[in-house]
């Protein structure tokens, strides 16, 4: 079950299941009876192989060049307030990535970072820098309201509307949606090489909110560059990326 828990679903934790699981198989054999106590000797090194392996694994470091740590940092700018954080959404923080987010002076925390990742991540404060993606802009048109999008390598959307949200198409493609009054629209674009537009129009109301957050492929130019990399440490997905993200309320 090594591959499919530890790996597949990134758990070791389960691991330990399985050798209480395996306690119950090998735990009878050490009772062996009026057999030569030595005869328990097998069924006991087992389990007890079954305990080292579990703490090789819990505090080991298994990280090599053949097979490196992911790590994932953002330079995220807030459009609304000009301010901007050093972020890494990984589960914990490698010595590397603690160096970046430190990078500007600040200190680490956890704090939510929407719409960019629902869960708190890792957070410092960083130098306010201009922000390198164009705006996302939105204009009132026949009842409805049209968000004009840049072009980016991908692009989190949140829409909330003050009545039920209908008539959702992305490029003038219809998007199914049931959202409700008041509920939130999550959506992720990816790969738009031009500007997109989406459209709504929600039945009855009056205001439609907007967050989003607009990727760079690129690392600020006039941030701090970031430190080289380990052989034993990789980026992983949209790491080294500039994130501006932002917020507004539009009337239609």
């Amino acid at each position: 079950m090594f591959h499919v828990v530890s790996q597949g679903l990134d758990l070791p934790e389960l691991l330990t299941l399985f050798l209480w699981l395996g306690a119950f198989l090998f735990w009878p054999l050490t009772w062996p009876g009026k057999a030569p106590r030595l005869a328990a000797a097998p069924a006991v090194g087992l389990l007890l192989l079954g305990v080292i392996l579990l703490a090789v694994v819990r505090f080991g470091d298994p990280w090599s060049e053949r097979h490196p740590r992911a790590t994932y940092v953002l330079h995220v700018h807030d459009a609304l307030t000009g301010k901007a954080w050093r972020v890494a959404p990984t589960p914990d923080l490698s010595p590397w990535a603690r160096s970046v987010l430190t990078a500007d002076g600040g200190a680490v925390g956890k704090a939510p970072m929407l719409p960019l990742t629902r869960t708190k991540v890792w957070t410092a404060p960083a130098r306010a820098l201009p922000p390198q993606a164009a705006p996302v802009t939105a204009s009132a048109i026949n009842g409805g309201v049209t968000i004009t999008l840049p072009p980016a390598r991908v692009i989190v959307l949140d829409l909330r509307a003050d009545a039920a949200l209908a008539g959702l198409s992305i490029n003038g493609k219809p998007v199914a949606t049931s959202a409700k009054a008041g509920d939130w629209v999550h959506l992720r674009l990816a790969g738009a090489p031009a500007e997109a537009r989406i459209t709504v129009a929600p039945r009855g109301g009056r205001t439609l909110d907007v967050r989003y957050a607009v990727f760079d492929e690129h690392w600020p130019a006039a941030a701090k560059p970031l430190p080289p990399r380990q052989v034993t440490l990789m980026p992983f997905d949209l790491s080294d990326s500039a994130v501006t993200i932002g917020a507004f309320s539009t009337a239609y």
